[in-house]
């Protein structure tokens, strides 16, 4: 599930920067059909020769916003929050690996 998001946060931001004025997916569908291997050029793009490939996002969605307002009701939720962040970091440990490899576009 890291992996296939991972990859979708990474086609959204390749898409929207190409400033489309027509709905995304007849495009997508005509680079499927003309190139495609598309998908895995825009991955290999984003991992590269990079250690770490996974965003941020996926890592810490977890943890508690703390509300000045009730600080002591965000502080509650700090250890489930840190918990399931450090399951999370083992998960994003092995989608990082995945990733990088060759293939990671076929998770989309």
């Amino acid at each position: 599930m890291v992996v296939g998001t991972a990859v979708n946060i990474w086609l959204f931001e390749y898409l929207m920067a190409l400033k489309p004025t027509e709905p995304v997916g007849p495009m997508i569908g005509r680079r499927n059909a003309t190139e495609p291997g598309w998908v895995g050029q825009v991955v290999r793009q984003r991992t590269g020769s990079r250690a770490w490939v996974v965003p941020r996002s996926l890592l810490f969605w977890r943890l508690p916003a703390l509300d000045p307002r009730q600080p002591f009701a965000s502080l509650r939720r700090l250890p489930v929050g840190l918990a399931a962040t450090a399951f999370s970091l083992i998960v994003a440990l092995i989608a990082n690996g995945r990733l990088k490899q060759e293939g990671a576009a076929g998770y989309w």
